[in-house]
């Protein structure tokens, strides 16, 4: 048992990894009033690609702590926001259909836009 956990952090630790070494392009994104430079960012056409491929893995923890980071420093409630609980697939959906209307978009600004709107933030 104590063999397994060394096994799923190098696996972790590899994807993260990867997914640093993969998409290491660099962009600046829009939070609030100043713009902020963003490492290691993609593009919905890309979210998209990959999760039809099924390889999206990296791309879904990247969203989700983005999510969670949000959450955190705006210190507002995002996975419950309007009182019922929103699954992880719920949020993925929501983000594959703002990337089929925006697939020029950068990731993080999908996932900007839907906290914003989740959460009523302006």
């Amino acid at each position: 048992m104590l063999g397994a956990l060394p096994a799923k952090l190098g696996a972790a630790s590899s994807v993260a990894l990867l997914f640093l070494c993969l998409f290491s392009a660099s962009a600046t994104a829009q939070f609030g009033n100043l713009p902020v430079h963003v490492e290691g960012i993609s593009d919905c056409g890309e979210w998209l690609a990959s999760r039809q491929q099924k390889t999206s893995i990296a791309f879904e923890h990247y969203v989700l702590g983005m999510l969670n980071g949000l959450t955190m420093g705006a210190d507002r409630e995002f996975w419950n926001a309007d009182g019922r609980a929103m699954s992880r697939d719920a949020a993925y959906f929501w983000i594959d259909g703002y990337c089929r209307s925006h697939p020029t978009d950068l990731l993080t600004t999908a996932v900007v836009t839907f906290f914003n709107e989740r959460t009523g933030r302006r």
